[in-house]
């Protein structure tokens, strides 16, 4: 599930140029979405934003999955993974016609009238 508190943790250029998104964070790891899973250099800037001690875990996603999501704030994001931690699917969880209203609100943030 996609953890809006984690995803606030880095800084939106971070996410934007490196292309990732910090999926969630237990027991000391942080899932990072990620087109790229050996870009040590996002790697390293996205632990900083995290407690000493903590491990990044890259999860592969493609790019386009990646820049698809328009993530709305308080909707939990639900990940299946794959044995190798592919992403296979995700899906909001609660009213879908709510989160596909907040999501495409989202994707109407950055486009000019």
């Amino acid at each position: 599930m996609l953890d809006a508190g984690v995803t606030k943790q880095i800084a939106k250029e971070i996410a934007v140029r490196h292309k990732v998104i910090p999926v969630s964070f237990e027991n000391g790891e942080v899932h990072l979405a990620m087109a790229d899973v050996y870009n040590v250099l996002a790697i390293d800037q996205v632990r900083r934003n995290f407690p000493k001690g903590t491990k990044v875990v890259p999860v592969f996603c493609t790019e386009s999955e990646i820049l698809e999501l328009n993530i709305p704030t308080g909707i939990p994001l639900l990940f299946e993974l794959h044995e190798d931690l592919r992403v296979k699917s995700f899906r909001y969880l609660g009213d879908a016609e709510a989160a596909k209203k907040a999501a495409e609100a989202v994707a109407n943030q950055g486009k000019t009238r």
